[in-house]
């Protein structure tokens, strides 16, 4: 009994010593060019944080744009911002296009736990950031963002086990060959360990994303083979205009069948997603291929980013689909003179029409 009471009189003095920090509905452009620290979030105490329904808008040719965790382990610092929420932002860098720059967009370091959902990252250097020296995310989750024309890499995740990443839609126009600054110059995701101090990044998931290229550059970049332990990646769309699509391990050059050759997204496609414009990345037609995971929300088609407003949600419902945007309703599959211009490959005998397919039964109308 007396154990009892001392922990009864002691939390509430642990529950106040937890800081709730929200930043939400704001507007943030910096157009200091030498600002490299960007929104720094304070991390000397145990704080929820959320940062929600922002734009933010910078030109700093290094640093941050949003600063919600650190470079190196710090006891003093780690953890503060663990379980951290960053949603429904839309993230704009307006800096020189010609400058050589990693500036980090979503920068998360040795926080562990963070769910950065629905933001939309535009020209953003170096996108969303997922850091440590080796810890092991275990609930966070990088997914249903619309990462565009990234000019160093979309996705990072170094020296961070587990590192989930789901349902993004991943676009560039641009080509590693053009030259650094210019066009992305890595991956549109980047895997590997940090190498001071040393962290492994295994574990990572990467799963129902849409991959867009105009030309060829890399799509996944494994930078090491260490990092393939536990690593999946399956269940996504792949399109490159210039042909085949691309990706690297240890830092060889592999082409999507030399990729799934290794093992990897066996269950993915090359498709064309057919997107309306590149900008919102709508896809003409519902792309569901993937697989179910636990996040089951994503954006809708007619939703924008609008300061202050949360993103409008649509529930997965029947085959998963992939990318950031969802549709709702059933998936009209087309044909011509009996050839399939979208959807599976499925055959079908049909002349011209289209088939509807309503949770698994099909209709065909012609």
């Amino acid at each position: 009994m007396k154990k009892l009471l001392v922990i009864l009189f002691l939390l509430p003095s642990i529950l106040s010593a937890q800081v709730v920090l929200t930043y939400e509905g704001q507007r943030y452009v910096d157009t200091i060019c030498e600002n490299v620290n960007g929104l720094s979030i304070p991390r000397t105490e145990q704080t929820i944080f959320t940062f929600k329904n922002n734009y933010v808008q910078a030109c700093n040719t290094g640093g941050y744009i949003l600063q919600a965790g650190h470079e190196a382990p710090n006891t003093t610092l780690d953890h503060k911002l663990d379980g951290e929420l960053i949603v429904g932002n839309k993230f704009v860098w307006a800096g020189d296009q010609n400058a050589n720059t990693i500036t980090h967009g979503i920068f998360t370091g040795y926080q562990n736990n963070v769910r950065i959902m629905y933001n939309y990252l535009d020209y953003v250097p170096m996108g969303i950031v997922r850091k440590s020296n080796g810890w092991t995310d275990s609930t966070g989750v990088v997914a249903y963002n619309i990462i565009r024309n990234p000019p160093a890499v979309g996705i990072v995740v170094k020296g961070m086990n587990g590192v989930r990443i789901y349902n993004n839609t991943l676009f560039s126009e641009d080509s590693l060959y053009v030259g650094p600054g210019i066009g992305t110059w890595r991956g549109l995701i980047d895997v590997y360990e940090n190498d001071n101090p040393v962290g492994s990044a295994k574990g990572a998931k990467i799963k129902n994303n849409i991959f867009y290229t105009k030309r060829k550059l890399t799509n996944i970049n494994v930078m090491n083979e260490s990092c393939l332990e536990g690593f999946e990646s399956d269940y996504n769309i792949f399109w490159c205009e210039e042909g085949e699509p691309m990706f690297m391990i240890g830092g060889n050059r592999l082409t999507f069948t030399q990729w799934k050759a290794r093992g990897y997204d066996l269950h993915s496609m090359v498709m064309n997603p057919h997107f309306k414009d590149f900008v919102n990345f709508v896809p003409e037609f519902r792309i569901q291929w993937g697989t179910p995971t636990e996040f089951d929300m994503g954006i809708a088609m007619s939703d924008y980013w609008a300061v202050g407003f949360d993103p409008v949600l649509v529930k997965q419902d029947g085959y998963w689909q992939q990318g950031a945007r969802i549709y709702e309703g059933d998936l009209v599959i087309f044909y011509r003179g009996g050839r399939l211009l979208e959807g599976d490959s499925t055959n079908i005998p049909l002349k011209t029409g289209k088939v509807v397919i309503k949770q698994g039964e099909i209709e065909i109308q012609q």
